[in-house]
């Protein structure tokens, strides 16, 4: 019969038949190699399914120095994860890819005024800017990555007392105006990853204290030099 019941009839064999017989082929699912990509994280053991059928649970996730593992894909850098039981509809072997929600990586800070040239600070040494009629402030800028993908967002604290200075956003910078007692602040940037439902998070390294002095001037001073 079509489902498989009935009389079996080996294949090659030869059978007397006294009657018309319509015979049902039966099928049996070919086994199909799954590869889980790591995509950069430690190795993860293939496994098996057969053609159109589902893998039930899923393998143990592999790790990542510097990211949290979400789950798996069915791209790198997929838009979504997959859930287990996982009903792929396969035909032949396939490649599912690990999903990752990168810790921030900073590089630096930048110090951005109108009418001259950007500057990204070093360790210990004070940057001076003279400040023209009407200026309304230098921009500092925290400058930070993700290879896998996400959104970024920024807090600004004064590292000296924890304070916020200016709650999370998606803008990497914060306006240090002139002449303010904003000058004494030492401005730290703290970021944030999320992808799909995981959001990770990176301390700025070092804190600039932008020290107004009575020449009219923002320098890179004092006892918080930017520290790498």
């Amino acid at each position: 019969a079509a489902n498989g019941t009935g009389t079996v009839y080996a294949n090659g064999a030869s059978y007397a038949f006294t009657s018309n017989i319509t015979l049902y082929a039966q099928w049996t699912a070919n086994t199909l190699t799954v590869t889980y990509d790591s995509d950069g994280g430690s190795a993860v053991t293939a496994g098996s399914t057969t053609t159109g059928s589902s893998i039930s649970t899923a393998p143990t996730p592999p790790t990542l120095t510097g990211a949290t593992f979400a789950g798996w894909g069915t791209t790198k850098n997929a838009s979504s994860l997959i859930t287990f039981p996982y009903v792929h509809g396969q035909t032949s072997n396939f490649t599912l890819y690990a999903q990752w929600v990168q810790n921030p990586v900073f590089s630096n800070y930048t110090l951005k005024r109108t009418g001259v040239a950007d500057t990204t600070p070093a360790v210990g040494i004070g940057y001076s800017f003279t400040y023209l009629p009407n200026d309304s402030g230098i921009y500092l800028v925290a400058n930070a990555s993700v290879t896998y993908g996400g959104t970024l967002s920024y807090k600004w604290i004064n590292n000296s007392t924890g304070n916020t200075l200016q709650d999370w956003s998606s803008s990497n910078s914060i306006l240090i105006p002139s002449a303010s007692a904003s000058n004494g602040y030492h401005y730290q940037a703290v970021i944030r990853n999320t992808r799909f439902t995981i959001t990770t998070e990176t301390t700025a390294s070092g804190s600039l204290y932008p020290q107004m002095d009575t020449q009219g001037y923002i320098t890179n001073a004092g006892d918080r030099t930017l520290n790498y």
